[in-house]
């Protein structure tokens, strides 16, 4: 996320919005990853070791032939301490996700993750 500190800065320092709601801030990943089947599998078998407990909750849903775009709000209840945050505590992403269907399969899928403030 190279040319976009300012705008990071700009994002963590807006006031909460009505309700108490935060703007998401970009976070300093990778770009992204391309992962196989099996690839997925060994990272969802990894994320229950760092989880207690995980949530996904459709917000929004848009079909057009073979493609699907969700809005997708998830949780995931830390197992253990991570970096400052206690075992226990709850981090928050807000995620656009891209499905592409074949014969009533997913063949693609492309996922923007926005994680709330890791506070």
């Amino acid at each position: 996320m190279a040319g976009h500190g300012r705008r990071a800065d700009r994002l963590r320092d807006t006031p909460p919005e009505p309700g108490g709601a935060r703007p998401c801030r970009p976070t300093r990943f990778p770009a992204g990853v391309v992962r196989d089947l099996a690839e997925t599998l060994a990272a969802s078998a990894q994320a229950r070791t760092l989880l207690t407990a995980q949530h996904d909750e459709v917000v929004n849903a848009v079909a057009s032939g073979d493609q699907v775009a969700l809005e997708v709000t998830w949780s995931g209840t830390l197992a253990s301490g991570f970096g400052h945050l206690p075992a226990g505590h709850v981090i928050r992403a807000h995620i656009a996700a891209f499905l592409e269907f074949r014969d009533g399969k997913i063949v693609a899928q492309r996922n923007y993750d926005c994680y709330e403030p890791f506070a």
